[in-house]
């Protein structure tokens, strides 16, 4: 079992019953919506821990809301 957070916030975490990988480094799974009906995921992209998936999304949701929260703060700061 293989869950895939690089588009955790778009998307969700992706679930994959069929991923296979040689190295821990690069793993690829059946997905319509690849090429070839294939997607290749790199190593800081997927898990096959479903904790870890869900600690690495809420990273990415803190992350993006921090970041966020500066572009307001910018957008708030300018005058015409």
């Amino acid at each position: 079992m293989i869950y895939v957070t690089k588009y955790a916030l778009t998307e969700g975490i992706r679930y994959y019953a069929d991923g296979k990988t040689e190295d821990r480094q690069l793993v690829c799974v059946r997905d319509p919506r690849g090429y070839n009906g294939r997607c290749y995921f790199g190593a800081s992209h997927w898990t096959d821990d479903l904790a870890i998936a869900k600690a690495r999304a809420e990273k990415m949701r803190q992350t993006k809301l921090v970041s966020l929260r500066k572009q307001i703060a910018r957008l708030e700061a300018l005058e015409f």
